[in-house]
């Protein structure tokens, strides 16, 4: 939830169009006050950790705090790059050997 919110926020606010630029988290970092309660709506609400605001940034330094039934429960911080979707793709595009490839192992409970 809080990752769409971020990428609406930037989308929306920074002068990107939607699909240009994805993000490449730097730091994450998230702080819960209290438990959330599946059968309510959870709101969240993003805005700068900085105080500028600036028009096509290259880093974007966002919170995201949510809150339940008009209390503040937790909140995320996201740190990171703007980088231009096709060079995102690019360095993205990773290929492991089918050898590198984690194997689960049967561990007996005794």
């Amino acid at each position: 939830m809080a990752r769409q919110a971020m990428y609406h926020y930037v989308y929306s606010c920074s002068g990107y169009d939607r699909g240009d630029v994805s993000i490449s988290m730097n730091n994450l970092g998230l702080s819960c006050q209290q438990y959330v309660i599946s059968s309510y709506e959870l709101e969240l609400l993003v805005c700068h950790r900085e105080s500028e605001y600036r028009n096509k940034p290259k880093t974007v330094d966002k919170i995201a705090r949510f809150y339940q039934r008009g209390q503040f429960v937790g909140s995320l911080t996201l740190a990171g790059s703007v980088i231009n979707t096709r060079l995102f793709k690019r360095l993205r595009n990773l290929s492991f050997p089918p050898t590198h490839w984690f194997k689960l192992v049967n561990l007996s409970c005794a």
